[in-house]
């Protein structure tokens, strides 16, 4: 048995826009709500966190590489053919006039 169109199913006109799900649009809004909450919650947040533990770890790297530098300073200075206090002495000064500068460059407190 063949189902035949009957005058009361007619398709829609050409001209009509066919009718929107609410709920697709329900759940676009809703996604979209939470989407720009939380943009702006936890994306600050997130930034925050990502410059705090990537500022932290190049802290550690550098005061790594620093202490390697010195110590690499150390044992290239004791290969000059001089007394190695001499050496000591001229890194010390280096040490003291660097402070000395970062010192002079501070801000003081009011």
């Amino acid at each position: 048995m063949t189902a035949e169109p009957t005058a009361n199913s007619s398709p829609a006109p050409s001209g009509a826009l066919p009718e929107s799900d609410w709920t697709d649009q329900v759940t676009d809004l809703v996604v979209h709500l939470v989407d720009t909450t939380r943009g702006r919650t936890t994306g600050p947040i997130l930034k925050l966190a990502r410059v705090v533990v990537y500022g932290f770890v190049a802290l550690v790297v550098l005061g790594v590489v620093g202490v390697l530098g010195l110590a690499l300073i150390g044992r290239s200075l004791s290969l000059i053919p001089v007394d190695i206090w001499i050496s000591y002495l001229g890194l010390g000064a280096l040490l003291v006039l660097s402070g000395l500068f970062l010192w002079s460059r501070r801000k003081p407190r009011a």
